[in-house]
């Protein structure tokens, strides 16, 4: 009987009861402190911290009436407010809503509501959606991405800029493994800076002169180049563009007119086709040419244009056509490379500053001192008319070059031409 007692009152020990206390000793009261746990619900990969949850067992709904913090393996998400549902796997998340991805490359997220649909992958922004990563930046009215397609679409005031490179849209469909993307307007822009030549091998950074700071309040207009598009193709990630319908780009400069174009924004390539007009304010379509004319407006018109912005080569193609004040040149194709201050007309080349004139197979003209070079087959010959001279001069069987025949001035000790006779 007595082991009997003593087992039972050794049970009751192990059990947490409290025996009698001794006669003789008084023990303390045991205080365990038990920490507050934040509770949580879990939604596919994200787990909801949260105060008060509203919920029902047999529809598996979810409601956070109160600010919620949303955890995830490289991310996480804030917002005023969530509605979800466990056996959906999606969430709701309402008002200031701040979404951090640092899976790969560290981006934010911010909109007025996003919804997650944690099987599917998709997550749909509605209002001031505004995404910053690295040197990308973008915003839009709506968004939506499929994670496992790798597609985002951009809705309403699309604006994504890369660096100095800005597109402005309606509506943006873009690839985020491949950067391919397409971009539709109603009048739609792509921003290009402009290219800065790089200083020449070996010279001294301090050899490339700064540029002069403008007064405040009054700075000088930007020459960027500024596409003007309604449906354009792009490639985020290579910089290549094609914009298949009408293209309008304008410069601080000029503007050009084609019937497509394509390029390469990072390379500073642009290729123009169909129709192509390009006009330019001073004459000289951003190049030293404006150092060997007179100033005022001209105008290009050819079949193809093409751009190389960096090395600042410009080639056009089929039915050239040239007008500056009273110059006129025609070709079957030009090219001018302002690095190394030539202009080359080859093909029917015709150059009229009346009253003088001269045709040729090829023209090759230094737009820093004027001198022409001019050669033909023997069978054309070149042929040059000046004026108060006997007639047109044919030479049939050699190359010719002419020191500045269409300066407007004589050189320093050279007697002036003869007036013709009125």
């Amino acid at each position: 009987m007595k082991r009997a007692l003593a087992a039972v009152g050794l049970f009751a020990l192990l059990l947490g009861a409290t025996p009698a206390p001794a006669p003789t000793r008084t023990s303390p009261p045991m205080v365990i402190p038990i920490a507050p746990v934040q509770p949580t619900q879990t939604f596919g990969d994200w787990t909801v911290h949260y105060t008060t949850m509203n919920f029902n067992y047999q529809t598996d709904d979810y409601e956070f009436p109160d600010a919620v913090y949303i955890t995830r393996p490289g991310g996480d998400v804030r917002a005023d407010s969530a509605v979800g549902n466990g056996t959906d796997k999606t969430l709701t998340l309402t008002g200031h809503v701040v979404m951090h991805d640092t899976r790969k490359k560290p981006a934010t997220l911010t909109t007025d509501e996003l919804s997650i649909d944690g099987e599917s992958k998709t997550y749909v922004s509605t209002g001031h959606t505004h995404y910053v990563s690295g040197d990308t930046d973008a915003t839009s009215h709506d968004g939506q991405l499929d994670d496992i397609a790798k597609v985002l679409v951009l809705d309403g005031a699309v604006r994504i800029a890369r660096g100095k490179t800005v597109l402005l849209a309606d509506r943006v469909r873009y690839n985020t493994a491949t950067g391919k993307g397409h971009a539709i307007s109603k009048a739609g822009t792509i921003t290009f800076p402009v290219a800065h030549p790089s200083p020449a091998p070996g010279a001294s950074p301090s050899a490339t002169p700064s540029p002069t700071p403008e007064p405040s309040g009054s700075p000088a207009p930007s020459d960027d180049w500024v596409v003007h598009y309604t449906s354009a193709d792009f490639n985020a990630k290579t910089g290549d563009f094609s914009i298949p319908t009408h293209v309008l780009i304008t410069r601080a400069s000029g503007d050009v007119n084609a019937d497509r174009a394509d390029g390469n924004g990072k390379k500073h390539l642009a290729s123009f086709f169909g129709h192509v007009i390009v006009h330019d304010v001073n004459g000289a379509f951003g190049t030293h040419l404006g150092s060997s004319t007179s100033g005022g407006p001209a105008t290009l018109t050819c079949d193809r244009l093409d751009i190389d912005d960096a090395a600042k080569r410009y080639t056009a193609t089929g039915t050239v056509h040239y007008v500056h004040n009273d110059t006129v040149a025609d070709a079957d194709s030009g090219v001018l490379d302002d690095k190394a201050h030539l202009l080359k007309l080859d093909g029917h080349a015709h150059v009229v500053q009346p009253p003088k004139s001269m045709t040729a197979d090829h023209i090759t003209y230094d737009t820093l001192t004027s001198d022409v070079h001019a050669e033909s087959e023997p069978s054309r010959g070149v042929v040059t008319i000046f004026p108060g001279g006997p007639g047109p001069a044919i030479v049939p069987a050699k190359k010719i070059t002419i020191r500045n025949p269409f300066s407007k001035k004589p050189k320093s000790g050279a007697s002036p031409a003869p007036s013709p006779s009125p």
